[in-house]
């Protein structure tokens, strides 16, 4: 898509990263509800420009991966902090495990069921 490429630098004019705070807390408690322990870190397949993770980084150690070396840019610029990894959701291997692992909005673009149980693998694996 041309709005994860060429057009990168539109995206912040569709999407601000102040709406994502509510939903972030809810992910947070349903991480902290579903561990066996204290969720630590966390690996975000498909973070896009970064904004769910400007929320999840101020409680959590993120690993954000995308695709879109123009969306993990903008992702850098907002979450300084926090590791970027080109990579794609379907096929992503770290040599490490995450307490959790986000795929959020971006998992819609999985087309097939084969494309959608591709993607669940790596956050298996992790």
């Amino acid at each position: 898509m041309r709005l994860y490429g060429d057009l990168v630098d539109w995206y912040p004019l569709i999407s601000r990263p102040e709406d994502y705070g509510e939903e972030a807390a809810h992910i947070l408690a349903l991480c902290a509800a579903g561990a066996d322990g204290r969720v630590e870190t966390l690996l975000e397949l498909g973070c896009g420009a970064g904004h769910m993770a400007s929320h999840l980084s101020r409680h959590v150690r993120c690993t954000l991966s995308d695709l879109s070396p123009g969306m993990l840019a903008l992702s850098r610029g907002l979450n300084p902090g926090c590791e970027h990894i080109v990579g794609d959701m379907r096929t992503l291997r770290l040599r490490r495990s995450f307490d959790a692992v986000l795929i959020h909005d971006a998992v819609g673009y999985n087309a097939t069921q084969a494309e959608l149980a591709a993607a669940l693998a790596p956050a298996s694996f992790h």
